[in-house]
């Protein structure tokens, strides 16, 4: 039974294959070993308490701070920080404050960052 072109070029590649592996064969356990260690360490830290997200600075802005929100972080408008909560900025409706809102609302946006004093 002889082999076809194609199956003698499939066993000579294998057959380098195999060859390289046995050259490398250290260099891959070590390598397979650090990246078990790797993902133990990953695992670990992963599972401490410790690892909390630190928090956004907005959570510490004041109520009816002037910032500048977007929707698409391109076009801004000003507005009154009222909230930030589960990662959306909160601001009063119609460019509101605390004081002059109608009936309380605010409106979400996206993109929030502080407004300079000549803004």
């Amino acid at each position: 039974m002889s082999i076809t072109k194609g199956e003698e070029l499939l066993l000579e590649h294998q057959h380098r294959l195999n060859e390289w592996l046995k050259e490398h064969q250290e260099w891959i356990r070590i390598l397979l070993k650090k990246i078990y260690k790797l993902e133990k360490e990953i695992a670990e830290l992963e599972s401490n308490e410790f690892l909390e997200e630190a928090p956004h600075p907005a959570e510490s802005w004041k109520v009816d701070k002037k910032i500048l929100v977007s929707s698409n972080g391109i076009d801004w408008f000003h507005r009154h920080f009222a909230l930030y909560k589960n990662g959306k900025f909160l601001v009063w409706d119609g460019g509101g404050t605390s004081w002059t809102a109608t009936y309380k609302t605010c409106v979400e946006w996206t993109y929030a960052k502080p407004a300079e004093e000549n803004e």
